[in-house]
């Protein structure tokens, strides 16, 4: 099955997006995936295609909201913590081929998590970074408390900023230009990076 089709099958709006086709051309090309972390968890849609498309694969989640635990299943876990807290994070795997960040949405939280964690991703592995459309809106405007159940233990959303998005994509291209990423793909709704 592709991306696409297990996409589909476990109900992940990833599909509905129309993510899973660019995904899987870029993702093909990791040679042996072994760990894969995805940020967000919510119905643990996304976390069971992971696994079924890696079979052999071990899938981290984390979530903010207590109730995603239950999405844990063999080669699946799951993590309760916040995004940005780096002791937290620094409990997890210490190398990943695949980070996705379906997280908080917040800019400035996305753009902490990612300056973390990028040194964790594999040579040649991806991190993709989604729903960028959100860094252009306004989440209080949008009710994200009510929208993304996790975002309801975050006790006040800040404003969203688009300065610090665009202030990390200038960052990736001199990273291109240095050598020490391959690529930074813009697409619509996501960056996708590969180290």
């Amino acid at each position: 099955m592709t991306l696409k089709e297990l996409g589909f099958k476990h109900k992940t709006d990833k599909a509905n997006h129309g993510y899973l086709d660019a995904y899987e051309k870029y993702i093909s090309k990791i040679a042996g995936v072994k760990n894969i972390l995805e940020i967000g968890v919510r119905t643990g849609a996304s976390l069971r295609m992971w696994k079924e498309y890696f079979k052999s694969a071990l899938v981290d989640g984390v979530d903010i909201n207590p109730d995603c635990k239950k999405h844990e299943q063999p080669g699946i876990r799951v993590f309760i913590g916040d995004q940005v807290d780096h002791k937290f994070l620094d409990t997890l795997n210490d190398e990943y081929d695949l980070i996705i960040d379906d997280g908080s949405h917040v800019n400035k939280w996305t753009v902490d998590t990612f300056n973390h964690l990028f040194k964790r991703l594999k040579k040649g592995g991806v991190y993709i970074l989604e729903d960028m459309q959100c860094s252009y809106q306004d989440l209080q405007k949008i009710n994200a408390k009510v929208k993304w159940s996790g975002m309801s233990y975050v006790p006040k959303i800040p404003i969203q900023q688009r300065e610090t998005i665009d202030n990390l994509l200038v960052k990736l291209s001199y990273c291109v230009d240095q050598g020490s990423i391959e690529s930074v793909n813009i697409h619509k709704g996501f960056i996708l990076v590969v180290k």
